[in-house]
C-alpha cells in the first residue's frame, strides 16, 4: 500500500505544506526510511539512488548487503551443506524470531541474518562433531 510521504517533513522545525508539491508516494517500508531534512532534492536523489526496477529488490539487496556484512560473501556459502538439514534448522530458527517495531509486517534484516548465521553454525557444528578426531 502507498503512503504520502512529505517530502520536507510537517512537523518542527521543518514545518513542510501539506500540498501536493510537497509530497510523493511511497511504500510503507520506503517512507520510514526517506529522508527527513530541509533539503527537498534529497528525496529525489534517495529515490534515484534507491531506485529499483520492481518492488522489493531494493530490500532483498539490502538482506543480502547485511548478510554479508555478517557471515562474509554469500558465494560458496551452502557449498558442502545439506540443504534439507538447513531448511529444516532454519524453520526452528525463524520461530525464534518475532516482528520488532509498530506496524512490522515481516522480520528485520537483522533478524534474518541471525538466523542465517544461526543456523549454518549449528549445522558445521554438528558436522564437526561427526567428524572422528
Amino acid at each position: 500500500m502507498l503512503q504520502r510521504c512529505h517530502i520536507i517533513p510537517e512537523q518542527e522545525p521543518f514545518n513542510g505544506k501539506d500540498e501536493p508539491a510537497n509530497m510523493v508516494l511511497l511504500c510503507a517500508r520506503c517512507h520510514v526510511e526517506a529522508p527527513s531534512c530541509d533539503d527537498p532534492q534529497e528525496m529525489w536523489r534517495w529515490i534515484k539512488r534507491t531506485c529499483k526496477p520492481t518492488y522489493g529488490d531494493f530490500w532483498a539487496d539490502r538482506a543480502i548487503d547485511s548478510i554479508e556484512r555478517e557471515i562474509g560473501p554469500l558465494a560458496g556459502f551452502f557449498k558442502g551443506v545439506d540443504l534439507t538439514a538447513f531448511t529444516k534448522l532454519y524453520a526452528k530458527n525463524i520461530e525464534r524470531c518475532g516482528y520488532h517495531g509498530f506496524g512490522a509486517e515481516s522480520f528485520s534484516n537483522a533478524s534474518k541474518t541471525w538466523v542465517i548465521k544461526t543456523t549454518k553454525e549449528s549445522l558445521l557444528a554438528v558436522v564437526q562433531r561427526s567428524i572422528p578426531q
